[in-house]
């Protein structure tokens, strides 16, 4: 996993369109994670620096600074208390690709593309459940530009993800636009984005299933699993009272119950008859054959958000 420093940085150099960095500024600057900054193909290589400077670390950090690189015969060489060598590697020169944090945040957010709309300060990364997700850079100073590159866009739903917040209240998206703060996203700790933050801007109801793992609308009889289509019971309020008697059994974290318990008032000796012509229960509903079997909501025991770790 990147570490939490230099992808801080990363993000900065995106943010502040930076065009390029000297290996030797990255490792006096950033010594535990710059290998983590150039190994990830956020930089490219792009050759040596063409003033031949080098950034040099020395114990009294009061001569710490750039040494001027010459060339001697064959070897690159700086002179400070003596002759020191240089390699080619650390005169190298590493370019930013700006399009590098739209495609990590579009991965991450299980988008498919990551596309500028206008040059490096808007990006389209997808689209969601009819919503269009778009990244914007330096909102406040481009504001114009920005938002008549969104009016332009003719869209009738879309998610503005931007770290900053339009600074006066003259500043105003176009209709169905949504600011997401890109700080809502990225929480403090090792670097991850809350998908279910993102969720609740683009499907309010599928970032509840993702946090709940089960929802169950006993009025509507609509029962939704995380990773299964809905369930719409059919067949009269028996079956919602049984299902209703899982998920709450499930709730108190004790999910299985004796069937013959359940079926006790019904005229059905197993789940099989009870259920008829809805095939769909076997999807949701685990059960134990036999008189003294046992039936409960399998989500209770395969979602990882169910399980509690021993002491």
């Amino acid at each position: 996993m990147m570490k939490r420093q230099a992808f801080d940085f990363l993000q900065s150099c995106f943010e502040a369109a930076t065009d390029r960095e000297r290996i030797s500024e990255l490792k006096f600057y950033y010594p535990e994670c710059w290998q983590d900054i150039i190994g990830n193909n956020a930089f490219i290589p792009k050759g040596p620096a063409d003033d031949r400077l080098i950034m040099v670390d020395y114990p009294d950090d009061l001569q710490d600074g750039y040494r001027q690189v010459h060339r001697v015969k064959d070897e690159f060489v700086y002179y400070y208390n003596g002759c020191h060598k240089v390699t080619d590697d650390e005169l190298r020169m590493y370019k930013f690709r700006m399009e590098w944090f739209p495609e990590w945040l579009a991965e991450k957010l299980n988008l498919d593309q990551a596309e500028p709309i206008l040059d490096d300060r808007v990006w389209k990364l997808g689209e969601i459940k009819g919503v269009t997700v778009l990244l914007v850079r330096e909102l406040n100073p481009n504001f114009d530009d920005i938002a008549d590159c969104l009016f332009a866009q003719s869209l009738s739903s879309c998610v503005v993800i931007s770290s900053q917040k339009p600074k006066s209240r003259y500043m105003i998206l176009p209709p169905g636009f949504q600011l997401l703060p890109l700080g809502e996203l990225l929480p403090k700790g090792p670097v991850a984005v809350d998908y279910n933050r993102f969720l609740s801007y683009v499907d309010p109801d599928q970032a509840r299933l993702e946090r709940e793992g089960i929802i169950w609308d006993e009025h509507n009889g609509i029962l939704r699993v995380l990773g299964l289509d809905p369930w719409l019971l059919k067949g009269g309020p028996a079956r919602c009272q049984l299902v209703d008697q899982l998920v709450q059994a499930g709730k108190r974290g004790a999910p299985r119950i004796l069937t013959q318990l359940l079926l006790e008032e019904s005229s059905s000796s197993n789940l099989s008859q009870f259920f008829h012509k809805e095939p769909r229960w076997r999807d949701f509903i685990g059960y134990e054959p036999g008189a003294s079997g046992r039936c409960w909501l399998k989500a209770f025991e395969e979602l990882e958000m169910f399980q509690t770790s021993e002491a």
